[in-house]
């Protein structure tokens, strides 16, 4: 939609004439929104138009960029919700998150002792498939050995860190 002035006043004119046709969308392509949440995504929506100083002048398909423009809004509320969800309870938060750190930080000692562990050859080629996440084609050219046996010395280490790794978990 190409014409003149549509900056300022314009965007209001935009989203106020089409508002009922944009919050049936939103409620339509996000079931969960209620009639509030999606006029609060319209309205964000326009104040990110006028913000930016868009220029709609600019914009060939206008009713598209606005409607892209609104789910992208939509999922950032969604995305902000979801946060602070799992943000309510400090507390647990804080526990759970010194528990990962401490359990993190040993089973990273246990992967790192069982790599350490391992042949060297199938220790070369799980760290290089894996970690650097180089092809079996590169790591053939450069060792000269064929594709198959170092997928076989990887399911070797990737067995022995299993093993491993199951006798820490159970313990």
């Amino acid at each position: 939609m190409k014409g003149g002035g549509l900056l300022g006043n314009g965007i209001a004119d935009i989203f106020g004439f089409d508002f009922n046709k944009y919050i049936k969308y939103l409620k339509r392509n996000f079931r969960s929104l209620s009639e509030y949440e999606a006029e609060d995504i319209i309205q964000q929506t326009a104040l990110k138009f006028i913000y930016k100083g868009n220029d709609l002048n600019a914009i060939d398909h206008l009713s598209a960029y606005i409607y892209r423009s609104l789910s992208n809004t939509a999922k950032d509320y969604f995305k902000k919700q979801s946060k602070e969800v799992l943000t309510n309870d400090f507390e647990t938060r804080r526990v759970a998150q010194t528990q990962d750190y401490l359990l993190d930080s040993e089973m990273k000692q246990v992967v790192k002792k069982a790599i350490h562990d391992l042949d060297q050859k199938s220790k070369y080629v799980f760290v290089e498939s894996v970690i650097k996440e180089r092809s079996y084609k590169e790591i053939s050219e450069e060792t000269g050995e064929p594709i198959g046996t170092l997928l076989s010395r990887k399911s070797r280490a990737v067995k022995k860190l299993k093993r491993i790794l199951d006798d820490y978990i159970n313990g």
